[in-house]
Order: structure tokens, then C-alpha cells, then sequence
């Protein structure tokens, strides 16, 4: 096998950048996956929460909402999420945990429940089914440890 050096000096190859949605938009892995298969994600995606339903095994119809879930560690007295995930041996309580949040009620909202699925690690995906529900709202992650919660809210 060629070391790095050895193809960094071949002369019968190049080197170079490849933006797979658009020229200078960071994506991740799912958004660059669809564009590769030739979907614009621009136009038709609505977030990774489908995605990890699907791959987690959760069953899901029109009209349920998916999220992308990372179990964390929050203060819940400050709100601040310590830290985004948690252990990535975590199976042994992630499991019994989601069980416990599949069938809850929405406070408030009695036609609306969540079905939770453990997928891997730090991962689940959590569905939300009932009627008149919406994908235009924002996330909670603040994308960096110890930094507070932040608010759903629609868009």
C-alpha cells in the first residue's frame, strides 16, 4: 500500500475539495447522502429525524413527526446541557429509558404520544403522532457542551 507521501508526489493524480449539496455549504453525512443519490435537499428535506426513525426500526405514517434524539446530561436546575451525549455505552440504560417514554401523553395535548426508539450509543428517535402537527419548528440542541437549552419554538 502507497503511503500518503508516495500520493501526494504521483503526478497521475489530483487533490481537491468536493461540496456535494452546493459550493461552501457545510452539510452532514444525510444531507450529503441525498444529494449524491441525486435528491436536492434543499428542496426536499425536513431534517434527519425521518432518516434515524427509519434506521432504528420506528414506524412512521404521514403526518408523525421524527427527531433525531441524543440522550445528554442537563443541569436541570441551570438548563445548561453539560454534555450533549452521553456515554456511548449507554444500551443498558437507553433501552429501558425509551421504553419508559414510548407511550407517553403530551401534557396538555391528550390526542398527541411519543414512541421512542433506541437506536445506537447516545442515539434514539423519538416520534411524535396526533393530529395538526408541524416540522416548522426550531431545535433544542445548543450544539456545544455547557451551553443552556434552547426553547423550541415555531417558524
Amino acid at each position: 500500500m502507497p503511503t500518503l507521501r508516495a500520493l501526494m508526489n504521483c503526478k497521475q493524480s489530483f487533490w481537491g475539495i468536493h461540496d456535494p449539496v452546493q459550493s461552501g455549504l457545510a452539510c452532514g453525512s444525510d444531507t450529503a447522502h441525498m444529494s449524491l443519490f441525486g435528491y436536492d435537499p434543499c428542496k426536499i428535506y425536513d431534517g434527519r429525524g425521518m432518516l434515524e426513525s427509519m434506521g432504528s426500526g420506528l414506524i412512521t405514517k404521514v403526518g408523525d413527526l421524527a427527531f433525531k434524539s441524543n440522550f445528554a446530561y442537563m443541569n436541570l436546575d441551570t438548563k445548561i446541557v453539560e454534555r450533549r451525549r452521553v456515554d456511548r455505552e449507554f444500551h443498558d440504560w437507553g433501552v429501558p429509558l425509551c421504553q419508559a417514554l414510548t407511550g407517553l401523553k403530551v401534557p396538555g395535548y391528550p390526542d398527541h404520544i411519543v414512541e421512542c426508539q433506541y437506536a445506537t450509543e447516545h442515539r434514539c428517535a423519538i416520534k411524535l403522532s396526533g393530529p395538526r402537527l408541524s416540522s416548522l419548528i426550531t431545535g433544542n440542541d445548543p450544539l456545544k457542551d455547557n451551553l443552556p437549552i434552547i426553547k423550541c419554538a415555531s417558524v
